[in-house]
């Protein structure tokens, strides 16, 4: 090295300087050519400070062979190694996760953890640079700053709160990134584990970023579990839902009504099926729990609230309310019965039934009967007013909204073949035989329906010495139409009668006789 120094101070002081840009140059140039190379091999990024490194390198080695009394070399050597240390992490953070990856856990180092790791790095650099480059004792330095690493500590005690509570969410491991959590009385999914944060989003999309020493101060409570695969990311989970009901419904009516609204709700899973518990007995109500599944927490404030106005559909059709609070004075008074047909109203919905063939032969005064002692539901959208293959002994009249036939609901897909609106009438084969329902009839908008029951409908039928053959012949047409016949059978009670038909109005005859028990 010494015979070096001496051969070069043979030349001119300008000769050294452009000696000295020209090896500095050449060393950054084969250092700019490796890490092109590293970045295309191991898809690493090699920005400003592998450039700041290179670059500082190749000015540390040029001045030290060329001009060994230029003062700038230490400061050379500090940006080379920082910047290189800086430059080099991303390397050492890939070579370490190929090293501990599996095939069941292919990141075992979370981000957070990668950070801490090269903090640590950089710091240590500094230190180094410190002893060696600056002659500092670092030990000295730090044993005798004791008031100021107190001062830091006390500082930067949030800061260290937060990275300890990064660990301990790492190895403990109560959620991962996907996860939909409950925390802080929010349903929030994760999004980013760091070292010093956890990033959240809610259901509007919000970003939230929580501190880490907070979040392991909370009872988390995450939806997703712990047995959920990395690749997962939705899991089958059950939400909860509170509900109050009078104490004088019986709690096995008001189980079933409640898991049949949540059994009907859209997204929500069939399997396992929803199940009500009665909770605790409230100072004005019963309390029931509705427990239903969902397997994507993203639309669990739609599916919640489908489940909420199924329910109010349903305990609105029944009649059963939702308690007042116990300190509220609530004044009803009794409305006659019938009283809510007298009128307008009763004269528009015999005027409705009129239009139907199976009410054409009724008297004005048996309709009057039909329609005082018949009850009208109200359905909610995407509710079923029937279900195929149920079974059943009433006819239902829409009185407004409409409603879509269904059939193929077993083995098949379901498909809509029809739709009622306001005046049509389904039923009339369950009422009339008692056989079950063909069809799934869903309401597509709010539905108010008139239901005709057996009962009611049976003292038309023993009043009316007309009305079976006329009723007869009304099943003869649509089973033969079912069937696909096209014989025209409008005047079928004046024009000569098929073999068949005469069959088919005989049995239903005889059905109708039996069923009625006339």
């Amino acid at each position: 090295m010494d015979r070096l120094r001496d051969w070069v101070r043979q030349y001119a002081e300008w000769e050294r300087d452009a000696a000295f840009l020209v090896l500095a140059i050449l060393v950054y140039l084969v250092l700019l050519t490796v890490g092109r190379w590293l970045k295309r091999r191991m898809d690493l990024p090699m920005g400003l400070a592998y450039q700041m490194a290179a670059a500082a390198t190749g000015l540390y080695l040029a001045a030290r062979l060329l001009l060994p009394e230029l003062s700038w070399r230490r400061e050379f050597a500090a940006v080379a190694v920082l910047a290189g240390v800086q430059a080099l992490l991303p390397l050492l953070n890939r070579m370490l996760t190929r090293r501990l990856a599996s095939a069941k856990q292919p990141d075992p180092l979370p981000k957070f953890l990668r950070e801490v790791l090269s903090l640590f790095l950089f710091i240590v650099a500094v230190l180094l640079v410190l002893q060696w480059g600056y002659g500092v004792h670092v030990p000295g330095l730090i044993a005798g700053s004791g008031i100021a690493a107190l001062a830091i500590g006390l500082a930067a005690q949030d800061l260290l709160a937060n990275i300890i509570g990064g660990f301990t969410l790492h190895f403990a491991r109560p959620f991962q990134v996907h996860d939909w959590l409950l925390l802080d009385g929010q349903h929030v999914q994760v999004v980013e584990i760091n070292w010093r944060s956890t990033r959240f989003r809610n259901n509007d999309n919000t970003r939230l970023d929580v501190p880490n020493s907070h979040i392991v101060k909370q009872t988390i409570i995450n939806y997703y579990g712990h047995d959920r695969q990395q690749h997962e990311h939705t899991r089958p989970h059950a939400m909860r839902l509170e509900v109050g009901i009078d104490y004088q419904i019986p709690p096995n009516l008001v189980k079933d009504l409640l898991a049949g609204a949540a059994a009907a709700t859209p997204r929500v899973l069939p399997h396992p099926a929803p199940d009500v518990y009665l909770k605790s007995f409230g100072e004005s109500s019963i309390q029931y729990e509705v427990r239903y599944w969902i397997d994507d927490h993203t639309d669990q404030q739609h599916v919640s609230e489908g489940v909420r106005t199924h329910i109010w559909y349903a305990l609105r059709r029944h009649g059963i309310k939702i308690p007042f609070p116990i300190r509220t004075l609530q004044v009803e008074r009794a409305t006659p019965a019938g009283s809510r047909r007298h009128g307008c109203r009763h004269d528009a919905l015999r005027a409705m039934l009129q239009q139907q063939a199976v009410f054409e032969a009724i008297t004005d005064d048996s309709l009057d009967y039909l329609l005082d002692n018949s009850a009208t539901y109200l359905f909610g959208c995407g509710e079923n007013i029937i279900r195929e293959k149920a079974a059943g002994e009433s006819m239902f009249v829409i009185i407004s909204g409409r409603a879509a036939i269904i059939i193929g609901g077993g083995a098949t897909v379901p498909s809509q073949v029809a739709e009622f609106a306001a005046g049509d009438c389904f039923g009339e084969m369950s009422l009339l035989t008692g056989e079950p329902r063909s069809a799934t009839i869903r309401a597509l908008s709010d539905c108010e329906v008139l239901e005709i029951t057996k009962p009611v409908f049976a003292t038309i039928v023993e009043c009316e010495e007309n009305l079976l053959p006329r009723l007869s012949e009304l099943l003869v047409r649509r089973k033969l139409e079912t069937e696909g016949f096209t014989t025209r059978l409008r005047d079928m009670a004046n024009g000569p009668v098929t073999e068949k038909a005469k069959a088919y109005k005989a049995q239903f005859l005889q059905t109708i006789h039996s069923f009625f028990k006339l």
